[in-house]
């Protein structure tokens, strides 16, 4: 009982992974399915999918409840004893206004394995001061500080335009349902698994953190707090990504490009033989690089420090993704067929060996109830209807 990316992410892993994931809706549906644009599904009339249904609901079963019906409410009650996860980003108030909070379910199924993706966690495991402010992905971004690590020039947060919150935060519930698994396993009882976007985005900001505890202040925007060259540079045709990531990368480096640049001394500088000596002087650092790249295309950039063994690439756009034949050997995307075209579904990013993901179309709106009561719980009539 899920809704939005959060929600969705995860459980679409699982789906892709071949779990039988059973996504429980009300009657109008999940609101994400009603999420523009829209796309012809080539099923005749004006039927359409939601750009949201293809990207978030493949391969995901639909049942519609309506919890207001006494015999709805008893079929989810009964689907609950026959599941091993259960899985919702509501609020703790609204699941316990819907009767589907973990007290409620634990009585049910004792090993049943609860998954809660909320905002800032269940009460039960510490509350705080954010505890009771909404939870949109950007707001969680910047309570935990993701948003000043991306801060311009003149110290403005700044949105990188990805859903790291709901995304991230929906995939570590992934994990999270399977170490689950394994502790019922241990010990024969279900336990409720506490996933909060906000605790994801600190996870996800650790680096920072870490730092703080040690210089006591905070790392700068947009670089490294350990190493430079780390970062974009300008090129004669764009920008260069250049990694230093290390002291003997860094040597390597100045050994390669000092020459070039008429600084044959550049590898035995003293005040930049150290990553964090480095980040201190970022600007000259920068300033050196951009001497050797701004005079040579992107592509001369990463090819000469690739053959001195100094990893460099290129930023690429999704229009360059669209046609790269790396994406296309790994089989990360891949097309649904559509009357105006192929829709990019990209898969899940883990191979298991042994194993395959399939490309499947999302399922319309409770079109699996009664396979569901079928397999499920062994009925053939269709309680509710």
């Amino acid at each position: 009982m899920a809704n939005y990316l959060a929600g969705n992410y995860g459980a679409q892993l699982l789906a892709l992974h071949g779990a039988d994931v059973v996504k429980v809706e009300p009657t109008s549906g999940e609101a994400s399915r009603s999420s523009r644009p829209y796309l012809p599904a080539g099923q005749g009339g004006d039927e359409t999918w939601s750009h949201f249904e293809l990207r978030m609901m493949r391969g995901v079963s639909s049942v519609v409840l309506d919890l207001d019906v006494a015999d709805d409410r008893h079929v989810l009650d009964e689907l609950v004893g026959a599941t091993d996860i259960f899985w919702t980003n509501l609020r703790a108030d609204s699941a316990r206004r819907r009767g589907v909070d973990w007290k409620r379910l634990q009585f049910i199924n004792r090993q049943l394995v609860y998954v809660s993706l909320t905002g800032f966690g269940l009460a039960e495991n510490g509350e705080g001061e954010f505890s009771g402010q909404p939870a949109f992905d950007i707001l969680v971004q910047g309570l935990a500080g993701l948003l000043s690590r991306n801060a311009d020039q003149d110290g403005t947060p700044q949105y990188n335009g990805l859903p790291l919150a709901d995304q991230v935060t929906s995939a570590f519930a992934t994990l999270g349902a399977l170490l689950g698994l394994r502790q019922r396993d241990r010990t024969g009882e279900g336990c409720c698994v506490d996933v909060p976007m906000f605790d994801t985005m600190l996870a996800i900001n650790e680096k920072a953190i870490s730092m703080y505890g040690v210089d006591a202040a905070a790392p700068p925007a947009r670089l490294s707090a350990t190493t430079a060259p780390f970062g974009l540079f300008r090129a004669s045709d764009g920008h260069v990504c250049i990694a230093v990531g290390s002291d003997s990368m860094w040597r390597r480096f100045a050994t390669a490009v000092g020459p070039l640049i008429s600084r044959d001394d550049l590898a035995e500088e003293e005040q930049y033989q150290s990553g964090t000596s480095r980040v201190k002087w970022a600007d000259e650092i920068t300033a050196l690089v951009e001497s050797f790249t701004s005079t040579r295309t992107k592509q001369e950039v990463v090819d000469f420090l690739l053959a001195h063994d100094v990893p460099a690439g290129l930023a690429l756009e999704v229009d360059d993704l669209s046609t790269s034949a790396h994406v296309k050997a790994r089989g990360i995307v891949r097309e649904i067929a559509l009357p105006e075209g192929a829709f990019p579904a990209v898969m899940s990013p883990i191979t298991v060996s042994g194993a395959s993901q399939s490309v499947q179309l999302p399922h319309r709106l409770g079109v699996d109830r009664a396979r569901v009561m079928n397999e499920w719980l062994g009925r053939t009539t269709l309680l509710g209807k």
